[in-house]
């Protein structure tokens, strides 16, 4: 994953790097262990008129050729052709270049819309039941103990292992700040 700041923010702003590897062997065996053996869901609603411009598809035939392509379970919903999608991962996996075991998901991100009042981006272990708050209190103090900021000057390059680090944006409130984010692939 590739960053590139255009315009620094004046403040604020910065971006999040929290690295998998060393969420993971802090996080308690009891949580590990659950994750190791339980998958998350990722589910994700959208009305009429907003999934056609995220999923760049303008009739029902080219999003289900989007989702088939990314693994997501559609589900149409005829009367008011609104749509919500599943996807299926695991929040262990390995890291490209270590191969080791990483912490890496979007939980806390989604966890944290749920719970300002957000419907449309949920969040829960693949037979549907909450992640408990417990395991959610751990993933947050051992990811804040994890997290490094990075403040950003006007042509600042991070490139970073997207398969171990996980990323974020801290909230800032300027209409100056101007970053580029592209993902690339690599085939080993």
């Amino acid at each position: 994953m590739w960053f590139y700041c255009m315009n620094p923010p004046v403040k604020d702003g910065e971006t999040t790097l929290c690295d998998g590897a060393v969420v993971y062997r802090n996080l308690s065996k009891s949580a590990r262990e659950l994750f190791t053996a339980k998958r998350l869901k990722y589910i994700r609603s959208y009305d009429d008129g907003v999934w056609q411009g995220i999923y760049q598809a303008n009739d029902l035939s080219r999003l289900q050729a989007v989702c088939k392509e990314n693994d997501l379970r559609l589900v149409h919903n005829k009367a008011d052709n609104s749509i919500v999608t599943e996807y299926v991962g695991s929040a262990v996996g390995r890291s490209l270049y270590r191969n080791e075991e990483v912490f890496v998901n979007n939980i806390l991100t989604v966890i944290a819309q749920e719970e300002a009042g957000g419907v449309s981006s949920l969040v829960r272990f693949e037979d549907d039941s909450k992640i408990p708050a417990d395991v959610i209190k751990e993933i947050r103090e051992v990811t804040d103990r994890c997290t490094i900021d990075v403040g950003w000057q006007e042509s600042d390059v991070v490139m970073f292992d997207n398969t171990q680090l996980m990323h974020g944006r801290k909230a800032f409130n300027d209409q100056q700040r101007e970053i580029y984010v592209r993902m690339s692939q690599v085939t080993l």
